[in-house]
């Protein structure tokens, strides 16, 4: 699949929302007892917090956000690993 992969930002969110939303109405479909219907998946405070900490990617093509991953960095220190 062509299309550029980059940090995301604030005007990104819409699209991301919408994603979010495709991919929580699969689920909701699928799970019902998991999973509940509701209006906003990730919420645009949220949404911010993952950019502040860099955590979030998009996938654009042609302009349109068709993909995105949120991600966590853990440091764990101690241990042999």
């Amino acid at each position: 699949m062509n299309g550029n992969i980059r940090k995301a930002n604030a005007q990104d969110y819409q699209q991301v929302e919408r994603l979010m939303q495709q991919v929580h109405i699969l689920h909701a479909n699928w799970r019902p007892d998991i999973y509940k219907h509701c209006s906003v998946v990730l919420s645009e405070e949220r949404f911010l917090e993952h950019i502040k900490n860099e955590e979030i990617v998009v996938l654009e093509k042609e302009n349109s956000v068709i993909g995105v991953m949120i991600y966590l960095t853990r440091n764990i220190s101690g241990g042999l690993m």
